[in-house]
């Protein structure tokens, strides 16, 4: 198969599991709070009946509330064709940055914050400035170790011998719960069309980060170009297993820890945040060394 049309598959495939992946973790969450039970496959019939209502703006809500969602939605979209998902042969995959795809992390949580304090929720800056410290940090101890800025080098520099590496991937993982826990995006607090992209937008940042942690953990089931049509469906298999086994592990996480008093995404944004500052100081000591 072409480069296109693997590429193609790639952005398909995510974005169709993007609200089963969701369900899912709300679904595992449920269960564990004894709550009512979500049913994870109705997260698809939910968007679509959002999005048959077309645009849906308050009399006085201004720019920001029709910016942010359009803007989160188009940042995960952009991560599909940024990330080696299930090809490594992508157009952008090859001359991908990391540092690009870090700003393409921050402009998504910018929007996002815009969006929460249009909408009147709570936002700290102090949350927002941990997000971007985790997210910088953490890429850029990536980086250190892969000796090199592009997205396709940092897969190749498996944590078995960096273990370094763990720390910048612990700091993801932990960036991840702490949206979880947040429900960062809070779809509910939109109607209509913007309430459906919001929420294929989480969908499809839980995959994307979750997919990028389970593959610098173990980095295998990628196609590139050339491949047959069996190798396509096995990486697509392997892609689909990673997503489901990530959508149970924070649906877990977020139902045990979600009711805890001192577990808040706060908290947990903390402990990322000097997850990955603890990260860079190792790998900048190992390589003066």
């Amino acid at each position: 198969m072409t480069t296109a049309v693997l590429l193609l598959i790639q952005v398909v495939v995510a974005i169709a599991i993007a609200p089963l992946v969701l369900g899912v973790a709300q679904f595992v969450a449920s269960i564990l709070r004894r709550t009512e039970r979500v049913v994870p496959w109705r997260l698809y019939g939910t968007i679509i009946q959002a999005a048959k209502q077309g645009i849906v703006t308050p009399p006085n809500a201004s720019w920001v509330y029709s910016f942010s969602p359009i803007v989160t939605l188009g940042c995960s979209l952009a991560l599909l064709v940024l990330f080696p998902l299930i090809t490594s042969s992508g157009i952008l995959i090859g001359v991908a940055d990391i540092f690009v795809v870090a700003g393409v992390f921050l402009f998504l949580e910018t929007s996002n914050t815009l969006g929460r304090m249009e909408r009147g929720l709570p936002t700290s800056p102090l949350v927002l400035s941990l997000i971007f410290t985790t997210i910088i940090l953490a890429f850029v101890t990536i980086a250190l170790y892969a000796g090199s800025v592009n997205v396709m080098d940092a897969w190749n520099a498996s944590w078995q011998s960096a273990p370094i590496l763990l720390c910048a991937i612990g700091a993801l993982f932990l960036l991840v719960l702490a949206g979880r826990l947040a429900h960062a995006n809070h779809s509910r607090n939109f109607t209509g069309f913007f309430r459906a992209t919001t929420m294929l937008a989480e969908g499809l940042q839980l995959t994307v980060l979750g997919v990028f942690i389970t593959t610098l953990l173990y980095p295998f089931g990628l196609v590139v170009n050339g491949a047959s049509t069996q190798d396509v469906a096995i990486a697509i298999g392997v892609f689909v297993l990673r997503c489901l086994v990530v959508s149970v592990i924070f649906g877990a996480l977020e139902g045990i820890l979600v009711d805890k008093r001192f577990v808040t995404s706060r908290n947990v944004l903390l402990l990322a945040a000097l997850c990955s500052l603890v990260g860079l100081v190792l790998s900048v000591t190992t390589t003066l060394l």
